[in-house]
C-alpha cells in the first residue's frame, strides 16, 4: 500500500508538471496569435514582415539590444524597422544567416529625428541607456514640453519612416519634469515584428 501511494503521489506530480506546462503553451500560443494578428496586418503595408522571437543576447557590445531568432534566411537585414505591438523599438543593426541585433531606442547609441504631438517641433530622440527613460535633444530654445505628447519619428534621416510612435511624453514626479518614455515595455518583449522600414 505505501509503494503504491508513493506511486500515486509521482503521478499526481507529473500530471501537475503537465498541466503547468499545457498552460504556458497556452499564454505562449496567444502570444504568437496576437503577434500574426499584426504580422498580417501589417504585411498589407510593408513589402517585408516577419515575426521574431527574443533570445538572450550575453555577448552584445551594446548597452540595450535584443538578439532575434530571425536572420537573413528570413530575408533580414541591415536597417529594418522593429515593432513591439505598434511600437518602434529599434532597428536592426546586424543580421547573419538564423538570427539579427536590435539596436533599441534606450541604446545610448540610437538618435532618431523626431517630431512632437500637435506641433511642428523637431527634436532628436536619444536613448540614455535607461530601461524606459529618452532625451528629447536639440528642442528650441525656451520650448516647454507638455505631458501627454506622442513622439512620432519624423522621417527626416531619410531611413526611418515618418509617422513611426516611438515615446509619450509624461510628467515624472521625482523629478518634477516633464520627460520622455517609450511606449512600449522593453523588459517584457517578447516577440517582435521586422518590416522593412515603411510606416505601419
Amino acid at each position: 500500500v505505501y509503494n503504491k501511494n508513493n506511486l500515486i503521489k509521482k503521478e499526481v506530480l507529473e500530471l501537475k508538471s503537465e498541466i503547468v506546462f499545457d498552460k504556458f503553451l497556452e499564454t505562449e500560443n496567444k502570444i504568437l496569435k496576437d503577434v500574426l494578428k499584426l504580422n498580417i496586418k501589417s504585411a498589407k503595408e510593408n513589402s517585408i514582415s516577419v515575426a521574431a522571437k527574443v533570445i538572450i543576447d550575453h555577448e552584445s557590445p551594446y548597452l540595450k539590444s535584443f538578439l532575434l531568432n530571425k536572420g537573413t534566411n528570413q530575408e533580414i537585414k541591415k536597417g529594418m524597422t522593429v515593432f513591439s505591438g505598434k511600437y518602434l523599438i529599434g532597428t536592426i543593426i546586424e543580421s547573419n544567416y538564423v538570427t539579427s541585433r536590435v539596436l533599441l531606442v534606450n541604446d545610448l547609441n540610437s538618435k532618431i529625428p523626431v517630431i512632437i504631438q500637435d506641433t511642428n517641433v523637431n527634436a532628436i530622440l536619444s536613448g540614455k541607456g535607461n530601461s524606459t527613460v529618452l532625451q528629447l535633444d536639440y528642442l528650441p530654445e525656451q520650448y516647454q514640453l507638455e505631458a501627454g505628447k506622442n513622439i512620432f519619428t519624423s522621417g527626416k534621416d531619410g531611413f526611418l519612416a515618418a509617422g513611426m510612435a516611438v515615446g509619450i511624453t509624461y510628467f515624472n514626479e521625482k523629478t518634477e519634469r516633464v520627460e520622455v518614455r517609450t511606449l512600449a515595455d522593453l523588459n517584457q518583449t517578447l516577440y517582435v515584428q521586422i518590416s522593412d522600414g515603411k510606416k505601419r
